[in-house]
Order: C-alpha cells, then structure tokens, then sequence
C-alpha cells in the first residue's frame, strides 16, 4: 500500500516538473491568442473583446512567470536529485521562451518558411521534455 502511495506522489511531482515546458509549449498560441484579441478589440471596442484581450496578455506573460517560479523553488529546494537538476534547467529554457521564440521566428522567416515556426516550436520543445 506505501509503494502505491509513494508512486502516486513521484507521478504527481514528474506532472509538476513539465509545468515550465508546457506552458512554454503554450506560448505561441497564446501569443496569438492576444494577437486576435487585440484585433477583435480595435474592430469591435466591445467590453468583450478588452477583457479577452486583458485575459490573453495575462495568460501569455504567465507562461514565463510560471517558469521563473518552478526555477527559483528547485533553485532552493535542498535536495538537488537528478530529475530536479534537469527539471530547473528546462525551467530555464523555458523562462527564456519569448526571446527564443521570436529569434527561431527570424530564422525561420529568413529561411524562407514563415509558418513553420510554430511547428519547429512544438518539435523542439517535445525534443526537450523526451
């Protein structure tokens, strides 16, 4: 009975630890979702539409705070185990998600794909948290 408690603790905490790649997975929709938001808005001007945009801009600056958050507590955390060393490193990755988005952006427009970032975007981040 402990060991089925013990695993069900050590899953819950492996769901914890992808929270920084997730929402940095999320942030290029998110980052449309203020884009469309805000175009709503200036077509619109309904009360609607500014508090969708107010949502969206809140939710997009939140996927880097919630990374920030993650890296500073496994930064505190006593025991430094493996999982939680890789944990804060992607943590990292992930607090940094704007400034790699737009420079992969970049690359991929000057390459000559400009709608394959959001997809290089995906693959990256699935290679990182495998």
């Amino acid at each position: 009975m402990q060991q089925l408690v013990l695993s069900a603790r050590e899953m819950g905490h492996s769901w914890v630890r992808a929270a920084p790649a997730a929402a940095a997975l999320l942030y290029p929709a998110l980052l449309a979702a203020t884009y469309r938001s805000a175009a709503w808005l200036h077509t619109s001007g309904t009360v609607g539409s500014a508090v969708a945009l107010a949502l969206s801009l809140a939710l997009t600056f939140a996927a880097p705070a919630i990374a920030l958050a993650f890296a500073v507590k496994w930064g505190r955390s006593g025991s430094a185990n493996s999982g939680d060393t890789r944990a804060r490193g992607v943590a990292h990755l992930a607090f940094a998600s704007p400034a790699l988005f737009t420079f992969l952006g970049v690359i991929v427009y000057l390459d000559g794909f400009p709608s394959a970032d959001y997809l290089v975007w995906a693959a990256l981040w699935v290679a990182i948290v495998v």
